[in-house]
């Protein structure tokens, strides 16, 4: 069984920018096709940035790529926390 997954969502707040490398890299690693990245507004605060991805396969490797991109929220506002 294939499916076709062609979603998106926001990262949102003052550690949006440190978050974006470790969730784009996480979805490319599993396959996932980064398809647009955007915000709406050049001075919104807090900022939010809009991320939409496709990808295919079966359901349960579409399942565990998205699940390990979750995983990564937060990730680069750790690392950029202990680095300053």
């Amino acid at each position: 069984m294939r499916s076709v997954s062609c979603f998106g969502f926001a990262l949102c707040g003052s550690h949006a920018r440190n978050e974006l490398t470790p969730v784009l890299k996480t979805l490319r690693k599993n396959g996932i096709d980064v398809v647009a990245i955007h915000h709406h507004m050049t001075q919104e605060r807090p900022l939010v940035i809009f991320l939409h991805y496709s990808g295919q396969g079966p359901p349960d490797k579409l399942a565990s790529a998205f699940k390990a991109t979750l995983d990564q929220l937060g990730a680069g506002a750790r690392a950029y926390a202990t680095s300053h």
